[in-house]
């Protein structure tokens, strides 16, 4: 569900004339905010605290909020802090912890905490005793889950054909040389296991050396062939049983430069690319 700009109005209107959010609050909400690069132009123009809290307001729309951050949880207590003693009391004794005396102050903190679920009691009865539009409480989900579900089993690849096996014994002999002799090609016809025999001898030869940033790139010359070998290199991956995840670059159909490439230097992986 989406705010209207009317709804949107009334929220920014009540929070700064009736509840006093700071200029000061606002603006760090504004620099936090997931946007604030995307918006840097207006920030370097003069922009009202109303508008800024229409643009907060505008990305989250119905989640304003919604969440668990920092700013998020204070911006909760500060309307929670505006509150008066017994409507606040009131409050605390149907969503606060049972068997617990009432203190304002621990009240307002673990009120501005509590688990913020769309659509349910604690979000309708905030925004309802803050006068807010019921939009803001959010939208209850209305996604089940399916009554059953099938857990596939784990299929491991077939073992190598000895043809296959003695290609990935030179593959491996050769990723240990150094310099100029670490250059190979491999070739066999169609249908005969290249792609399989190539990314099993770099995996195998990539185990012991997983830490030391070390990459495979893999170019191929359609959006087709290098699906294909991501789904090779999955199979292979899991069927290891290595305890780390390997992360796989997606370099294709993007337009991207290979002089562009950026990836962490600091873990081992494979990039896809397509020439």
């Amino acid at each position: 569900m989406k705010p209207n700009p009317e709804e949107i109005n009334e929220l920014v209107t009540k929070l700064i004339d009736e509840y006093r959010i700071s200029t000061r609050f606002i603006n760090i909400l504004w620099k936090e905010s997931d946007h604030y690069e995307q918006l840097r132009e207006l920030i370097e123009t003069r922009v009202s605290k109303v508008d800024k809290l229409k643009l907060l307001i505008n990305s989250k729309e119905a989640l304003f909020f919604s969440g668990s951050s920092k700013r998020i949880i204070q911006l909760r207590a500060k309307l929670l802090d505006n509150m008066a003693d017994p409507v606040l009391q009131e409050l605390y004794s149907k969503f606060g912890k049972e068997n617990y005396c009432y203190y304002r102050s621990m009240a307002v903190r673990e009120l501005s905490k509590k688990r913020w679920i769309s659509g349910r009691s604690w979000p309708l009865a905030f925004v309802n005793t803050f006068g807010f539009p019921r939009v803001f409480a959010g939208m209850k989900s209305t996604k089940r889950p399916p009554r059953f579900m099938d857990v596939l089993p784990f299929k491991p690849p077939p073992p190598l054909k000895r043809f296959q096996k003695e290609i990935k014994k030179n593959l491996i002999t050769v990723l240990n040389n150094e310099g100029d002799h670490t250059r190979c090609i491999v070739s066999l016809p169609t249908g005969g296991g290249k792609t399989r025999t190539a990314v099993e001898a770099f995996i195998e030869w990539l185990k012991p050396r997983f830490d030391k940033g070390k990459y495979l790139i893999w170019i191929a010359q359609s959006e087709e062939l290098c699906n294909q070998v991501i789904e090779c290199i999955g199979e292979i991956w899991q069927a290891t049983e290595f305890t780390e995840p390997l992360r796989v670059y997606r370099y294709f159909t993007s337009g991207l430069e290979i002089s562009k490439l950026t990836f962490d230097s600091k873990i081992s992986g494979i990039i896809i690319y397509e020439y």
